[in-house]
């Protein structure tokens, strides 16, 4: 999910826009934490939805999904199994989370030892990439 495709719906769902002459200009600024939240989000979809988007981000708009996109970050399910443990024991909270980063710190997903295929694009280019779902995700948060 560390695409630059998946960075461009973030922008496009997230970042601040102005439209200049019927088109709209995204500010690219992507926070590694806000990114990793969206990615979250995303999984919580399902499987059907991701494998949607996955292969044409477009398909977020095609009427077969509905969803607030003014709440699409879901920071708490990396803390998931952490919660479920601390439920049930008086041990610290992020025991789970601290254990699978000594025993596997290249899993680090605050890490940003990754890279992508290509930069994540910004500005006006978004619009023309993805017409449709610019103007229908900009038409909803203009409201």
């Amino acid at each position: 999910m560390y695409t630059a495709e998946i960075a461009e719906l973030s922008i496009i769902l997230e970042c601040d826009f102005k439209k200049e002459n019927g088109v709209y200009i995204f500010d690219d600024y992507l926070s590694d934490d806000g990114f990793i939240y969206f990615r979250c989000w995303l999984l919580l979809k399902g499987k059907e939805f991701f494998e949607d988007i996955k292969a044409d981000i477009q398909s977020f708009v095609s009427g077969k999904y509905s969803f607030d996109v003014a709440d699409c970050w879901a920071e708490g399910l990396l803390y998931v199994a952490d919660d479920a443990y601390a439920q049930n024991h008086e041990d610290e909270e992020s025991i789970i989370k601290d254990t699978v980063y000594e025993l596997y710190p290249e899993n680090d997903y605050d890490g940003m030892n990754r890279s992508m295929s290509r930069k994540p694009k910004g500005g006006a280019d978004l619009h023309t990439m993805y017409p449709k779902l610019v103007e229908e995700i900009g038409e909803l948060r203009s409201k």
